[in-house]
């Protein structure tokens, strides 16, 4: 992937700004090791994937290890909303390891209970655990304690809607024929709820008399499909009341995306992102000034807001919810006419 600019920066923070919001909301749950759900079944009981169909990694049967719950909660430090602090909400779970024939592995090398036979990794987008050697598919894989969220964010193009299959999901990933069954979502099976994030138009407007910058109003349309019109109407709810917020656009091209490789692994350099709303220093940058860069690049605003019930599609309840968000493009000493590859920002470093 190239450097990235302003609408692929503005599309990728909307959506770590939007999957945060739902997490302070409450949005999500706790799953314990040895928690039942309504049928009766082990929610943190991990099983054997041997589908084999991640051509990327090629993994061997054994390996996989899928959990009934995709898009685990990774972000640490999480605020709750104050209206939702009072009712005594447990915080999430961060996933930390598992059982192993009822013996505990951390993932972490540095924890006590490490074991380099079991070494493994955490795909937290798929809520799957990937072990380094294979173990026996009849093997009594748990987890110690994770937490999932409710609704997934994802662009576009990771949903067309009328040639890729969905998958409905409820409280306890209620399956199309049966309610409240555990089912293990593996391969390309889209988890609902979830809300697509699209760019559609950009409009600009001057800045002011005499200066280079612009301001950029970009449409942005977020697309929800949920399985009731409970959910969808909840959905709706808190992505419209972000309207007239700021929305800080962190500048991924410096900053550490959270998770990193093709197994989705937390980034060794993660940093939370409400910590990097607060616009660290990052240092080691190369091909920047003195080698440090701001993770803030602009500040955007949320201007207007629509909200549009779409008819049902088959099972699903649709609805989107469109932005306005206006950037304003800093950078009043650039020369008319002069493309100098890259300009002076109000984060005091060099982007775009």
């Amino acid at each position: 992937m190239g450097f990235l600019k302003h609408r692929s920066l503005l599309k990728l923070n909307l959506k770590f700004f939007l999957d945060y919001e739902f997490l302070r909301d409450g949005r999500y749950t706790n799953v314990a090791s040895g928690e039942t759900a309504p049928d009766g079944s082990d929610m943190s009981v991990l099983l054997c994937d041997t589908s084999n169909d991640d051509y990327l990694a090629n993994f061997a049967d054994g390996q996989v290890w899928q959990s009934p719950f995709r898009n685990w909660v990774y972000e640490s430090g999480i605020v709750l909303n104050q209206d939702i602090g009072i009712r005594d909400l447990v915080l999430p779970k961060v996933a930390s390891g598992v059982y192993i024939g009822g013996t505990f592995k951390a993932t972490s090398s540095a924890h006590e209970s490490y074991d380099a036979a079991y070494s493994h990794h955490i795909d937290w987008i798929n809520g799957r655990i990937i072990f380094d050697n294979a173990l026996a598919p009849d093997e009594s894989v748990t987890m110690a304690g994770f937490s999932y969220k409710h609704i997934r964010f994802d662009f576009e193009d990771a949903f067309n809607r009328e040639l890729r299959e969905g998958y409905l999901e409820s409280e306890y990933a209620t399956n199309p024929l049966t309610s409240h069954n555990l089912i293990y979502p593996s391969g390309g099976l889209q988890p609902f709820p979830a809300v697509f994030i699209e760019t559609r138009g950009r409009k600009w407007k001057p800045f002011e008399m005499g200066n280079r910058s612009l301001i950029a109003k970009d449409r942005i349309v977020n697309h929800v499909w949920t399985n009731n019109s409970m959910d969808r109407d909840d959905i709706v709810d808190i992505i419209s009341y972000q309207d007239h917020k700021s929305l800080p656009l962190v500048d991924f091209n410096f900053a550490p995306l959270p998770l990193s490789g093709i197994l989705n692994e937390l980034s060794p350099s993660y940093i939370p992102y409400q910590n990097l709303l607060k616009n660290p220093t990052l240092s080691g940058i190369v091909g920047t000034l003195n080698g440090t860069a701001t993770a803030v690049g602009y500040v955007c605003y949320i201007v207007e807001t629509e909200i549009i019930n779409d008819p049902p599609f088959q099972q699903f309840e649709r609805a989107r919810v469109e932005f306005v968000i206006q950037t304003y493009m800093y950078h009043p000493t650039s020369t008319l006419g002069i493309n100098t590859g890259s300009y002076q920002f109000k984060g005091g470093n060099e982007y775009f």
